[in-house]
């Protein structure tokens, strides 16, 4: 997960306050919007259930499953002028060398990196000839095997 700035200093503060208990003098409602891969998004959105929740004061918060792709492009902002069009984006992949020297060296932007979440992956197959019931006939691949697999696809 990709995060930026744009959760500025006061919703930032605004949120914190929230989250504790604390009062302000009618604090405008802190908001924060993500978009990005499917794969966790519903442990993003139970998060944000918990958050609201747990809340003293309404906030809002938002997480559209997008694809990583669309969830770095919103987050980079570079259409936009480098101004992200939200304040996180989630990915299967990290964000490219080429795209944080955009933000950060480029453009003076200040971004965290932070790894999350870990969801398995299933490997299928359509090979014919194989008996799945049967551990000795059947397809056994090693981790070695399958990743020599997936590098080539």
């Amino acid at each position: 997960m990709i995060l930026s700035n744009a959760i500025s200093r006061s919703t930032s503060a605004a949120l914190t306050l929230v989250l504790l208990g604390g009062t302000t003098a009618q604090p405008e409602m802190p908001q924060i919007h993500g978009s990005g891969t499917t794969n966790p998004s519903k442990c993003i959105w139970k998060i944000m259930d918990m958050f609201n929740d747990r809340s003293k004061l309404p906030i809002r918060m938002t997480y559209r499953a997008v694809g990583s792709g669309t969830g770095q492009y919103e987050f980079i902002g570079e259409q936009n002028g480098f101004v992200p069009y939200n304040d996180f984006g989630a990915g299967d992949i990290p964000i490219s060398t080429a795209d944080y020297n955009k933000l950060v060296v480029d453009n003076n932007k200040e971004i965290i990196h932070v790894p999350f979440v870990i969801g398995a992956v299933n490997f299928f197959h359509s090979v014919s000839g194989f008996d799945v019931e049967d551990d000795e006939a059947g397809l056994n691949l090693s981790a070695c095997t399958l990743a020599k697999v997936c590098r080539t696809i």
